[in-house]
């Protein structure tokens, strides 16, 4: 990915000035701040463990419908499934 970057002179000066002091790129000098500072990327667990935090609710129809759409999609499931045999008894 390419980005253009609007730094002020001092701010240019001086990441020219470390690039140059360790014999790389100010890109390469970018990069590696980018990666020090921006989090991680989150595991799928971690991103599933969220969703179902942010999912979380204790409202009775809501739940009701949650369970008749996990219910259909078990039905779904078992009817695609190619042998006799259910996935979700």
């Amino acid at each position: 990915m390419t980005l253009t970057l609007d730094l002020d002179t001092s701010l240019a000066a001086r990441l020219q000035s470390e690039a140059r002091r360790r014999g790389t790129t100010e890109a390469a000098i970018v990069e590696e701040l980018l990666r020090a500072k921006l989090p991680a990327p989150a595991s799928l667990a971690d991103a599933v463990e969220e969703w179902l935090i942010e999912d979380q609710t204790s409202d009775p129809a809501e739940l009701e419908r949650r369970e008749r759409d996990l219910a259909a999609l078990k039905e779904g499931l078992n009817a695609a499934h190619s042998s006799d045999r259910k996935l979700f008894p």
